[in-house]
Formats: structure tokens, sequence, C-alpha cells
């Protein structure tokens, strides 16, 4: 199962990750600074995916995901109507 983290490089986060990895999960952060020695000691001791945002990140892809899944629910009612 893959998880997506935000907070993994603070205090709670990091033991969350570290537990996460222990269970043998697939681990996603979600990062401001990639390149930053805290996010690159994770990445080395964790073998975690990152990937590079912030909260409005995670909202566009909220967002994108509900008009997929009503778009597809749409689409299988045999509606051509847009979704917005």
């Amino acid at each position: 199962m893959k998880i997506f983290i935000t907070g993994g490089t603070g205090f709670v986060g990091r033991e969350i990750v570290r537990q996460l990895h222990e269970e043998g999960r697939t681990i996603r952060l979600l990062v401001r600074d990639p390149d930053s020695e805290r996010v690159q000691e994770i990445i080395s001791r964790y073998r975690v995916e990152v990937h590079t945002g912030n909260g409005r990140t995670l909202l566009k892809i909220s967002t994108l995901r509900e008009r997929r899944i009503s778009w597809r629910r749409r689409e299988r009612q045999g509606s051509k109507d847009s979704f917005t």
C-alpha cells in the first residue's frame, strides 16, 4: 500500500515515516524543499518518494480527483454534459 504524507519531515512526521517504513509500506512525501538536508536524510534512510508542493497542491489534487470521479459517474450514466 502506498501512503502519502504531509509533514513527514517534522518531529512527529519522521516517526510516522519510520514506523511505516518498518511495516514495509511505500511512502510518498509532500515537501516544500526537496533539496533540504532533512528531506535528503529521510530519502536516503527510508527510500521515500518525494513530491514538491504545499497545501495548495493538495487542494488542486483533490479538486481534480473529484472532478474525474464526477465525470466517470456521468459517463457511466450515459450523460455527455460538462462536469462544471
